[in-house]
C-alpha cells in the first residue's frame, strides 16, 4: 500500500482504518477500510467495511505543501448481522429495503504540510476533512421525511504515505 487512510466519521463508521493505493500521480486514490461503530454510540456494534474512491479536481502546490479537492464515492457493507440484505423472512415481502450496502458520496480537501519531517516508516502525512452523504438520506430527502441539514455529515482524518 501507498497509504494507510485513519478516518473519523463519515458513513464509515465511527472511526476507519485500511490501506490505500494512489493511481495516475495521485488522480485516483482507492482505500480498503474496516469501520467501526461501538455499541455505547450506536446501541449495538457496527461493523463495515469499505472501498472509498476518490478522484482529485484541483491541486495547488506552494513550496513542498499541497492543497487538493477532490470528489468520490464509497460502496460499504455492513458485517454485524444489523442489516440484510436480502429480506429475512420474518418481515413481509417488499416490507423494508435491503439495507446492508449502502454507497456514500463525497467531497473534500486535502492539506499536505511540507513541516512533516520523515521518521521510521512513515514518508509524509496529508491531512483531509470532508462532506459526505448517504445514498438512503438522499432518498428520505426527497420523500419529504427529512431536512437538507439532515442529509450531510462531516468526515476528518489523515493518511500516512509509507516509505516503499
Amino acid at each position: 500500500p501507498h497509504t494507510l487512510h485513519l478516518q473519523f466519521a463519515g458513513n464509515l463508521g465511527l472511526l476507519s482504518l485500511g490501506p490505500g493505493y494512489n493511481f495516475s500521480n495521485d488522480k485516483y486514490r482507492v482505500a480498503f477500510l474496516y469501520g467501526y461503530v461501538p455499541k455505547i454510540i450506536a446501541n449495538r456494534s457496527i461493523h463495515l467495511v469499505s472501498v472509498k474512491n476518490s478522484f482529485r479536481i484541483f491541486q495547488l502546490k506552494t513550496g513542498k505543501s499541497r492543497l487538493s479537492s477532490y470528489a468520490g464515492f464509497a460502496p460499504t457493507l455492513e458485517l454485524g448481522g444489523n442489516s440484510f440484505v436480502k429480506l429475512p423472512s420474518r418481515y413481509p415481502s417488499n416490507y423494508y429495503k435491503p439495507n446492508a450496502i449502502r454507497f456514500s458520496l463525497f467531497a473534500g480537501a486535502t492539506w499536505r504540510p511540507d513541516w512533516y519531517k520523515a521518521k521510521g516508516l512513515i514518508k509524509r502525512t496529508e491531512f483531509f476533512a470532508e462532506v459526505v452523504t448517504a445514498d438512503m438520506l438522499v432518498w428520505y430527502k426527497f420523500q419529504r421525511t427529512i431536512s437538507y441539514s439532515q442529509i450531510l455529515s462531516m468526515a476528518l482524518g489523515v493518511s500516512f504515505y509509507i516509505k516503499r
